[in-house]
């Protein structure tokens, strides 16, 4: 962690499904502020992940113990993020989420998890050709790039990951309350991610939600664009104390 010229809020990063905390690893050095890693319950353990409104009140219990703070999440933990903008959560007040899911204000994207969904859970054991898909189809082929260790780690945390899907199927937002939420909103896209994921972008765009992309990268920013990414959240961190000391 470098040192800032302010005093910054802490900045609590949320993985995604199937991705490891130590994801977040080449941006936490990169960060101007105090950071916290949450590892969401279930993973590690290879255990049942509680549901998404579980994870949305954890996620809130966090925020209280580290008021004022700021939610940086990816992929599911950009869902988590959202949601807790949305639920105007006290003590948030930024939220940076790199390709969220939205429900169905975005068909074709919310059709696929929950196919996803229904296909990791079709099996009585972990199947790991299911779980290759799933990684192919959600995260693309940057997937298969990977480092070696955090492949296996989600191979490891299989059964966390059938469970944690079925819990994101569920998630429909109400995007209007994104005009009323005291939380600042910033999305990030890649420019190589799939159609869906701009257009979750461009509809978020609608509703006030600051839109940042990131060049050459999809949608495993953490790795595949980790100083560009850390760049985002330094400058909207930067806007945040900007914003707080001319009130």
């Amino acid at each position: 962690m470098t040192t800032s010229i302010f005093n910054p809020p802490t900045t609590i990063l949320v993985h995604g499904v199937g991705m490891s905390p130590d994801h977040f690893l080449l941006i936490e050095v990169n960060l101007t502020s105090p950071t916290v890693t949450w590892t969401r319950p279930g993973y590690d353990e290879n255990a049942c992940v509680p549901s998404f409104e579980d994870q949305v009140n954890q996620l809130g219990q966090l925020v209280s113990a580290h008021a004022p703070a700021v939610v940086v999440g990816v992929s599911g933990g950009a869902t988590l993020a959202l949601a807790a903008a949305i639920a105007n959560l006290d003590g948030l007040r930024l939220a940076i989420c790199h390709e969220p899911l939205v429900g169905a204000n975005v068909p074709e994207l919310d059709a696929i998890v929950n196919a996803s969904a229904h296909t990791l859970n079709s099996f009585s054991q972990p199947n790991p050709a299911a779980l290759a898909t799933f990684f192919q189809r959600l995260y693309g082929a940057s997937w298969m790039e990977m480092p070696e260790p955090f492949r296996k780690w989600a191979d490891r945390n299989a059964l966390a990951i059938g469970n944690d899907v079925a819990h994101f199927a569920s998630f429909q937002p109400d995007l209007d309350l994104l005009r009323t939420t005291r939380t600042k909103v910033v999305t990030t896209v890649g420019s190589t991610s799939q159609r869906y994921r701009h257009a979750v972008a461009e509809l978020l765009a609608n509703y006030g939600v600051t839109v940042h992309q990131l060049p050459e990268t999809s949608h495993l920013a953490t790795v595949e664009a980790p100083e560009a990414f850390s760049a985002v959240i330094n400058t909207e961190l930067l806007n945040l104390f900007t914003a707080s000391a001319q009130q």
